[in-house]
């Protein structure tokens, strides 16, 4: 059914599919569909289309097609504390990395966050295209006055 509680055919659904899953285009905001689920596709066919179907009923459309990926079993990750220290709260071990992402226009852009090992949230984040000692220093002040934490007390590791 659609919104306005109008009965929509298969047929009709299965066209839909076919045109959202065969978008080849990296430039079109859609085309990253085709890495949706049948859950996350429910919702992109209510609020596109005004179809309200079940995900059930998708994932049986898209087997009927040929639409479906392999299922990769995904393991669950436990949450890793360090070993060598006892962490008891917040702001004792926070962890920083630095990340470099390709993008089209500007080439590799630089991503450093630190994140506190106790509730594994972002207490810092720094994005530029250069990253130096300076960058890193300043986040980390940034990052200490954001959380109030006592530099005495503070751990942070580093990949390197």
């Amino acid at each position: 059914m659609n919104t306005k509680g109008e009965k929509v055919y298969d047929d009709h659904i299965k066209k839909l599919l076919v045109d959202l899953l065969s978008i080849d285009d990296p430039s079109n905001p859609e085309f990253f569909y085709k890495t949706l689920g049948s859950k996350k596709l429910a919702v992109v066919f209510k609020q596109k289309y005004g179809i309200i179907i079940n995900h059930k009923k998708i994932h049986r459309l898209r087997k009927e097609l040929n639409l479906t990926r392999n299922y990769h079993r995904h393991s669950k990750h436990p949450k890793k504390r360090p070993k060598n220290h006892d962490i008891t709260g917040p702001n004792q071990y926070w962890e920083a990395d630095i990340k470099f992402v390709f993008t089209k226009t500007n080439g590799f852009v630089c991503i450093l966050s630190i994140i506190d090992s106790f509730d594994r949230s972002i207490v810092g984040v720094y994005i530029g295209n250069s990253i130096k000692a300076k960058d890193f220093i300043n986040t980390v002040k940034q990052a200490i006055k954001f959380r109030n934490a006592i530099p005495q007390n503070l751990i942070i590791r580093t990949d390197n």
